[in-house]
């Protein structure tokens, strides 16, 4: 069974693997549970934090269950099993839902937070509208439009690597950033 998972994977290494999971959890983690628990608060933040993971951990274990018993391999193959065609339709549905969904919020974020990096380094004189306009484009053209063009899967891990580099900019800077703000100015 295992050796058939390795031939389905494609030779995908484990450092590939590590990296795309990892891209997937420190995106939602560093970018988006700040600004869920800024908005729901802390008590009601956790609360919503510890219901998706004991869920996400149901979950899992009712789809480790099924694919044992169904003897796929495929979260795709367990659906059908399971439920037949449309249960294979619907996890195609799911999975272009959630990939475009990525896609926007990938936009959203990017052009949110490189704009003001860009500022603080560089002395531009366009807009921060404009400057986003600009920098989503060149996200769209240049990362997300070769991206759509692979056909071999393998090499997006070299996209996570690149992620997971912006991630560690993005920290250092908010860091840097709170560091400048938290030190009061010395007076005489």
């Amino acid at each position: 069974l295992l050796t058939r998972a390795r031939k389905m994977s494609g030779g995908v290494g484990t450092l590939k693997g590590v990296l795309n999971m990892a891209n997937s959890m420190i995106g939602v983690g560093i970018l988006a549970m700040p600004f869920c628990v800024q908005e729901c608060g802390l008590i009601l933040g956790s609360l919503v934090l510890l219901l998706a993971a004991i869920l996400t951990l149901w979950s899992c274990k009712m789809l480790i269950m099924a694919s044992h018993l169904a003897k796929a391999l495929t979260y795709g193959c367990v659906a059908e099993t399971v439920h037949g065609k449309w249960g294979m339709f619907l996890v195609h549905i799911s999975t272009i839902g959630i990939n475009v969904g990525t896609a926007i919020a990938c936009f959203i974020i990017i052009g949110d937070s490189i704009p003001p990096i860009l500022t603080n380094y560089v002395t531009l004189t366009v807009s921060l509208v404009v400057l986003r306009t600009v920098v989503m484009t060149l996200m769209g053209v240049l990362v997300a439009f070769p991206l759509c063009l692979i056909k071999d899967l393998n090499t997006i891990s070299h996209v996570s690597t690149f992620c997971i580099s912006f991630y560690i900019l993005f920290v250092v800077q908010v860091w840097l950033t709170w560091q400048h703000a938290a030190v009061p100015p010395l007076t005489d």
